[in-house]
């Protein structure tokens, strides 16, 4: 209690926080500060948080057999302008994806040609041969998530922010590893015509 008396005074019925109070919280708090930088940037989200209904927009681009879960959002307020601001650090971006789950996504910015933005990178944690591509232009997000348990597309619906993430059915493509070779055709047996001489 001595302590508490020595970093606050107490006098009138208020209290007043002393110097060494003062700095106390302030190292505690920059102590804080310098522990979540150390622990890497905050995690930005690419959507808002709730789910939207979907739009009245087909899912344009694909198979109907390839097309597997679907979920809509929209881009979060902020997400336009937290994407143009990465730089080749990595930062993190989580992605909702169909069936209520998410992944978080370390991007970097490569390139901005033409105005467009492009961030690659992998989920946090992923395995190899695991990516995350967008491509930000336009106030809307084009993209590709391979994970080692599924391929999603994320692609713009109109004009506005409405977003689909899209399961892609990869078992409805063909087998990249099987080779293609034609059918082999046996020609027609022609048979001799019934005057024929023989």
């Amino acid at each position: 209690m001595q302590r508490v008396e020595r970093l606050c005074q107490i006098k009138d019925g208020s209290v007043r926080i002393t110097k060494s109070l003062q700095i106390l919280l302030l190292l505690t708090a920059a102590g804080g500060v310098s522990e979540a930088m150390a622990q890497g940037k905050s995690t930005m989200s690419l959507f808002g948080a709730a789910p939207i209904d979907p739009p009245q927009a087909e899912i344009r681009g694909m198979r109907p057999e390839t097309v597997g879960e679907v979920a809509y959002f929209s881009l979060s307020v902020d997400a336009q302008s937290k994407l143009r601001s990465l730089t080749s650090a990595a930062q993190q971006v989580e992605i909702a994806l169909p069936g209520g789950n998410s992944v978080t996504c370390m991007l970097r910015s490569q390139a901005s040609p033409g105005g467009m933005l492009l961030l690659t990178g992998a989920p946090e944690g992923g395995a190899p041969g695991e990516r995350c591509n967008l491509v930000v232009e336009n106030g809307q997000v084009t993209g590709e998530l391979e994970l080692g348990s599924a391929r999603y597309r994320i692609q713009p619906l109109g004009n506005g922010s409405a977003h689909a993430v899209v399961e892609v059915k990869t078992a409805a493509f063909p087998s990249e590893n099987e080779p293609k070779t034609p059918p082999t055709k046996t020609p027609p047996t022609k048979s001799p015509p019934p005057n024929a001489p023989r």
